[in-house]
């Protein structure tokens, strides 16, 4: 959904409208990332931020790692499922998830941990 500012209000948009011509995207503030430069407005009819980003917003690797690895019960149902199958090792489903996400978004040589 779109919504728009109308100098009082925001005014919710219909579904699927173009952005640009004054629409902005109906983001809701818990989903705003991390970081993210933005200007907004916030409405009490629809609890909704209007985000205008500003500068392109790049996540550092950490934040990437965290979007890759997915969801915490996911991450547990494949636990669940290798633990079951007895194969909560290092060809399990599970840590080869992992192991793709962390081969794909290399950690920098500078920083401590994992």
């Amino acid at each position: 959904m779109f919504v728009k500012w109308d100098g009082e209000k925001i005014i919710a948009g219909p579904q699927g409208a173009p952005a640009g011509e004054g629409w902005l995207p109906y983001i809701k503030a818990e989903n705003k990332q991390p970081r993210q430069p933005c200007t907004f407005r916030y409405s009490e009819e629809l609890g909704a931020v209007i985000q205008e980003l500003g500068e392109e917003f790049t996540p550092n690797w950490r934040e990437q790692r965290s979007e890759g690895y997915g969801r915490l019960t996911d991450q547990l149902d494949k636990m669940f499922h290798d633990i079951t199958n007895g194969t909560l090792t290092t060809d399990g489903e599970w840590y080869q998830s992992i192991q793709a996400v962390k081969d794909a978004i290399p950690k920098p040589e500078e920083t401590d941990g994992d």
